[in-house]
C-alpha cells in the first residue's frame, strides 16, 4: 500500500490503554491556531492527558489503564512521533466491575456535513456494570460520557492560547487516494447508547 500523503496543520493524537491485560488504543485528529509550533505535539499530549484525568477516569474502571499518548504531524511523511508519558499511567477509578473488554458504546463524530469522508466514530473504553442495563447504557449515565467526549470537540490546551479543534480526516474518496487529505472540524458528538462489540479488544486478539 503506498504512503499515506501528507497535510498541514494536523496531528495525529493515538491514546494508548492496558485493558485488563490488553493493549487497546484510540486514535484522534486534531487542529490548532498556533500550529505549527515547536510546543505542540507536547502540549497535547500535556492536554489530552488532562482531559482523560478530569472527565474518563472517574468513570472508568482501574483495569484499564491510560499509559501513553502518542502525538504525530502529519504535516510530512515520516515525521517523528513523540510519546507523551509525563504523569502516566493513571488508572480508572470507577469502583463498579468491568464488562468484558468488547463491551463498548459508539460515539459518532458529526462535522454538520452528509457522506463517509464527513463522520467518524470513537468506540469508548472501560464500560462498566453500573453503566449498562440490558443492552443499553441507562439514560444518565450515556448524557454524561456524551458530555466528556464532546469537551474533545474544543479540548482545553494545557499551555497556548487557543483550544485544539478535534477533526475527521479523510485520505480516500470514492475509493480511490486524494492527492490532500481533507481534514473537517467535528460540530459535535453523538450516541445512540446501545452497547456494542469490538472483538479485538479481547485479551489476546488483535495482536
Amino acid at each position: 500500500m503506498a504512503p499515506l500523503p501528507p497535510i498541514a496543520g494536523v496531528y495525529r493524537a493515538v491514546m494508548n490503554y492496558t485493558y485488563d491485560g490488553q493493549e487497546c488504543a484510540n486514535v484522534l485528529h486534531f487542529t490548532h491556531a498556533e500550529m505549527p509550533a515547536p510546543a505542540t505535539p507536547a502540549d497535547m499530549g500535556a492536554s489530552l492527558v488532562a482531559w482523560w484525568s478530569a472527565n474518563m477516569r472517574l468513570r472508568v474502571p482501574a483495569t484499564l489503564v491510560l499509559r501513553s499518548v502518542t502525538v504525530t504531524d502529519l504535516t510530512a511523511g515520516g515525521a517523528p512521533a513523540l510519546e507523551h508519558a509525563t504523569g502516566l499511567p493513571l488508572a480508572g477509578t470507577n469502583a463498579s466491575a468491568q464488562l468484558p473488554n468488547n463491551a463498548t458504546v459508539a460515539m459518532s463524530l458529526r462535522t454538520g456535513i452528509r457522506g463517509r469522508s464527513f463522520r467518524g466514530r470513537l468506540y469508548h473504553l472501560g464500560l462498566t456494570e453500573a453503566d449498562v442495563t440490558n443492552n443499553a447504557l441507562v439514560a444518565a449515565n450515556l448524557t454524561n460520557l456524551v458530555g466528556a467526549y464532546q469537551l474533545l470537540v474544543g479540548l482545553d490546551s494545557a499551555a497556548l492560547g487557543a483550544n485544539y479543534a478535534l477533526v475527521i480526516l479523510s485520505y480516500f474518496a470514492n475509493k480511490a487516494m486524494r492527492a490532500t487529505p481533507v481534514a473537517t472540524p467535528v460540530v459535535t458528538v453523538t450516541s445512540d447508547g446501545i452497547v456494542d462489540s469490538q472483538r479485538r479488544r479481547l485479551p489476546g486478539r488483535g495482536r
